[in-house]
C-alpha cells in the first residue's frame, strides 16, 4: 500500500456501530477512575516538582555559583530515568505474557472520538445509521495507534535498551572531550552535586510508581506510557550533546539556565492544564451507565441545522 493509500485509509471516516458504542461504555468507567485516581494526582505532583526543581536550579546557577556543565548533564541524563522505567515496565508484561501493547491514550483517543461524535449531534447530511469517528481511532481498527500499538513488550523494550545506550554513549563521551577544566568544576561543589544528585532518587521513584503501577481494575490497556516518544527525546538528546557541550563557559551558563527555566515553565502549563482534564471528566460523565440504544437515540435527537442556516 502506497504511503499515499495508507494515509488515506487511517483518515477515513466510519460509522460507529453498536459494538463501537457498547465497547464506549466499557472503557468509560475505567479512563474515568484512571483520570481521577491517577492522572491528575500526578501530573499535580509532577508540576510541583518541575517547578520546585526549576527554581531551586536557577538559584543555584546565580546565587551559588553553581556549575553550568554539572546543570546541563543532570537535566540530560535525568531523561534516561524514565527510559529505565519504561524498560523494566515493559519486561514485566513480557514475563507476563503479553504480545501486544495496548496504551491508556489510545483507549483515551477512542473514547473521546466517540463522546465528541455523540456530543456534536447529528448533522441533515449525516448518514441516519449513526455518528461517525476516524478509522485510527478505532481499538479493534487495523490500523496500527501509534509507535507502541501491537509490538511485542519484548522487541520495543530491546529497541529501547539498544537506543538508549547509544544515546547515553553519546552524552557521556561528549562529557568527556569538553574542556578538562570544566568537566573538573562540576565536581568542585559537594552541595551542588548533593541537591542535584537528591533530585535523582526522587525522580526514580515518581518514575517507577507511575511506569509499574498495575493497571486500573478492568482496564484494557496494559501501558501508561509512550514508549516510543521517550525513545526519540533521548535519542534527540544524545544527537545534540555535542553541540552543547561544546559551547564556550559563557554560553554554556545560558544554555544551563534555559533547561530549567523549559522544565519549570513546563510545569507551570502543566498546573494550568489540570481544570481542562476536569473539565474532560465532566463532560465524558454525562456518558457513563448509558445504554448503548439510549446513546444512538441522544445523538439521532441533537439534530442541527445545516451550517448555512
Amino acid at each position: 500500500m502506497s504511503t499515499r493509500a495508507q494515509r488515506e485509509h487511517r483518515n477515513r471516516q466510519v460509522s460507529i456501530d453498536d459494538a463501537d458504542l457498547e465497547r464506549f461504555r466499557t472503557e468509560l468507567p475505567g479512563l474515568l477512575a484512571y483520570f481521577e485516581q491517577r492522572r491528575i494526582a500526578r501530573d499535580r505532583r509532577w508540576a510541583l516538582g518541575a517547578i520546585l526543581y526549576g527554581a531551586m536550579t536557577l538559584a543555584g546557577l546565580y546565587l551559588f555559583d553553581w556549575s553550568p556543565m554539572l546543570v546541563l548533564c543532570h537535566v540530560v541524563l535525568s531523561q534516561w530515568i524514565p527510559l529505565g522505567a519504561e524498560i523494566a515496565a515493559l519486561r514485566r508484561m513480557q514475563r507476563s505474557g503479553i504480545t501486544r501493547l495496548v496504551t491508556v491514550d489510545h483507549v483515551h483517543r477512542f473514547v473521546g472520538s466517540v463522546a465528541r461524535a455523540l456530543d456534536a449531534g447529528r448533522r441533515p447530511s449525516d448518514p441516519a445509521d449513526g455518528p461517525m469517528m476516524l478509522d485510527r481511532d478505532r481499538l479493534d481498527s487495523d490500523v496500527a495507534a501509534d509507535s507502541n500499538d501491537r509490538t511485542s513488550p519484548g522487541a520495543l523494550a530491546r529497541l529501547l535498551l539498544f537506543f538508549g545506550i547509544i544515546g547515553a554513549g553519546m552524552v557521556v563521551a561528549s562529557i568527556y572531550f569538553v574542556d578538562p577544566f570544566l568537566r573538573a568544576e562540576m565536581f568542585a561543589d559537594p552541595w551542588a552535586l548533593a541537591a542535584l544528585g537528591a533530585t535523582s532518587p526522587l525522580q526514580g521513584w515518581d518514575e517507577y510508581r507511575a511506569k509499574l503501577a498495575p493497571p486500573m481494575p478492568g482496564a484494557t490497556w496494559n501501558v501508561e506510557f509512550a514508549a516510543g516518544l521517550r525513545l526519540a527525546a533521548v535519542m534527540v538528546l544524545g544527537l545534540m550533546s555535542p553541540i552543547l557541550f561544546s559551547a564556550s563557559t559563557v554560553d554554556l551558563l545560558g544554555i544551563a539556565a534555559t533547561a530549567p527555566v523549559l522544565v519549570g515553565g513546563w510545569g507551570l502549563v502543566t498546573l494550568a492544564c489540570l481544570p481542562m482534564w476536569r473539565k474532560t471528566i465532566a463532560s465524558l460523565r454525562r456518558h457513563a451507565g448509558v445504554e448503548a440504544a439510549e446513546l444512538r437515540a441522544r445523538w439521532a435527537a441533537n439534530r442541527r441545522p445545516p451550517d448555512f442556516e
